[in-house]
């Protein structure tokens, strides 16, 4: 029942308002593209689990993959105030993300970023989602980008 729900709290007109972090709650999949540097793009698959955690926050965890390597992350999202992310690694040991980022959630998504550039994006996208992840390494920027359904 609780699927049926998210289901179709996830299929509703999204209101004129900021899109809150509750709106993104489940498990996400999907694949697209990863550009490093000036590289040709590779394969990317990405795996999401969205959960809530206490009022007006989310764990927000995944692994998105190439044929080149992988990347884990777990944060935990707050909204201190509509409108307003942050965003906290929660990764033990620390890993080489950014500790701690900061953005905005509006109708259009959640987005946030660290002082560096590295960010993380979340879109809706139809009845899916579009995660955009963008960094810095040692080749130079990176920019990856994937389509994700709900899977629970």
């Amino acid at each position: 029942m609780r699927h049926a729900l998210v289901l179709l709290a996830l299929l509703a007109p999204l209101p004129a308002g900021a899109l809150g972090l509750q709106d993104l709650d489940g498990r996400w999949q999907g694949e697209g593209a990863l550009v490093l540097a000036d590289e040709p793009a590779q394969r990317l698959r990405c795996q999401l689990r969205l959960s809530a955690a206490g009022d007006r926050g989310m764990f927000f965890s995944g692994r998105c993959a190439t044929s080149q390597g992988a990347q884990s992350f777990h944060y935990r999202l707050s909204e201190p105030q509509p409108g307003q992310v942050l965003a906290e690694n929660l990764s033990d040991p620390p890993d080489a993300l950014p500790p701690r980022m900061q953005g905005r959630s509006d109708a259009q998504g959640v987005q946030f970023q660290a002082e560096g550039g590295a960010s993380f994006e979340l879109a809706r996208d139809g009845d899916g989602l579009r995660l955009i992840i963008a960094g810095h390494d040692r080749r130079g920027p990176a920019r990856g980008e994937a389509r994700l359904t709900l899977r629970e």
